[in-house]
């Protein structure tokens, strides 16, 4: 029951935040926050191997002021790699998700940043983002995969180049309590802000069209899940598409440790 209400309780407000606006929020809501650029390498190594691995490219810094800052929110990017990951290993090629790397900052500083992806215009998505059987078959793969559970208008929905990117990747975006849930509450969720799409009372919503033949498709998935449930695990505590080469779970770890001395003094 609680969590019902927690979903419920999230819905409401991710609603609001989307009809006051995405962009206002992410430019000026995370940039107060940086990482340090002269992190001790002897005290946090994993962390500042990650600064080193995932730096952004000189043409993309370059842009900076055409994308997203997202100041030092390094669970965004963990999680847009692992996402990364799961689209190309499940070859979900209607799929898409935005380039987030580590930029460098005039003080010296880290911050993270986040591609700024071009999207059709209100009008076309209202009036054409048909999901298909393909579409729903792969939504709902990511969905098993990663447990990712803000589907909503403001994260999803299709881009210029026709796929469905999904934009937002922090940790509360992959299960609202705890780190598992069970399936058929994830794929009945997917559902429902699917369906949100016919809705005439949820009109900020209505980015979705599902196709009858996706949706039966969809019906049959979830009596298959009904009859058989099984937990799903986060994304945020999934470390199986991680990097060889950097360990996120340190950098988790090391980044904690770094704002807790700070808080300290």
């Amino acid at each position: 029951m609680n969590r019902h209400i927690f979903f419920i309780i999230r819905l409401l407000g991710l609603n609001l935040i989307m009809f006051f606006g995405f962009d206002t929020l992410a430019m000026n809501g995370t940039t107060k926050s940086s990482i340090p650029g002269n992190l001790d390498a002897s005290v946090y190594p994993e962390l500042v191997k990650f600064i080193e691995f995932h730096r952004c490219s000189k043409e993309f810094e370059t842009n900076k002021k055409q994308h997203f800052l997202k100041g030092d929110q390094i669970d965004r990017l963990i999680n847009v790699k692992r996402l990364g990951r799961v689209i190309e290993q499940k070859q979900l090629t209607r799929l898409q998700v935005p380039h987030k790397c580590v930029s460098k900052k005039s003080d010296g500083n880290f911050e993270v940043l986040s591609e700024r992806l071009k999207y059709k215009s209100l009008v076309e998505r209202y009036k054409s983002n048909t999901i298909s059987l393909s579409d729903v078959q792969q939504l709902v793969t990511l969905a098993e995969e990663t447990a990712y559970t803000d589907w909503h208008g403001g994260n999803i929905g299709h881009t210029v180049d026709n796929k469905i990117a999904i934009c937002d990747t922090e940790d509360r975006s992959f299960v609202i309590i705890g780190d598992e849930i069970g399936k058929l509450e994830l794929l009945s969720f997917l559902k429902q802000r699917l369906l949100a799409g016919y809705s005439q009372q949820s009109k900020v919503d209505r980015v979705f069209k599902i196709e009858p033949e996706a949706l039966a498709w969809l019906e049959q998935k979830l009596s298959v899940v009904r009859a058989n449930e099984q937990k799903v695990l986060s994304l945020k505590a999934n470390t199986s598409y991680d990097d060889k080469a950097v360990d996120y779970e340190k950098v988790k770890k090391e980044l904690k440790l770094y704002r807790q001395k700070q808080a300290w003094w």
